[in-house]
């Protein structure tokens, strides 16, 4: 018994890291195993000391305390995915908002005053054949530079 007590004593601060498969496990067998305890001091009380009802005391205290464990493990588990899913969308909006205000500031027009003079400069990109033998047609682009 004492050997018993040693071991669930040493595995407890395990039983708080449900973050981990080891501590969920951990966390179901402390509860099955105490239910199952539980039930078997109910059932040897309420059967006067009969090996049966303690036995069956035993089994009922198990079976719900397991029940209760996984049960409690997967709501929290649901909780949690669903918190995940949450922050991923504000994050998602988030960028999206920076991203709409990032453009309209690019967008709006230029003051001449805050930016100086501006002056566009014509460049003439010749037309020919490329290596891989596309033509390419003459094409002329503005370049806005402010003094």
């Amino acid at each position: 018994m004492g050997k018993i007590l040693l071991l669930v004593i040493a595995l407890l601060p395990l039983g708080g890291c449900a973050t981990s498969k080891l501590g969920r496990t951990v966390t179901t067998g402390l509860a099955t195993v105490g239910g199952a305890a539980g039930g078997a001091v109910i059932g040897t009380a309420v059967s006067g000391g009969n090996p049966i009802g303690t036995a069956v005391g035993a089994a009922g205290g198990g079976a719900l305390a397991y029940g209760a464990a996984t049960g409690g493990a997967a709501i929290a588990e649901g909780m949690e995915k669903r918190q995940k899913e949450t922050a991923y969308k504000e994050g998602e909006a988030a960028a999206t908002k920076e991203f709409y205000a990032c453009l309209q500031d690019m967008q709006k027009p230029s003051d001449e005053a805050e930016n100086g003079t501006i002056t566009n400069y014509e460049v003439v990109i010749p037309g020919g054949k490329a290596a891989d033998g596309t033509r390419l047609v003459p094409q002329t682009i503005s370049i806005p530079l402010s003094d």
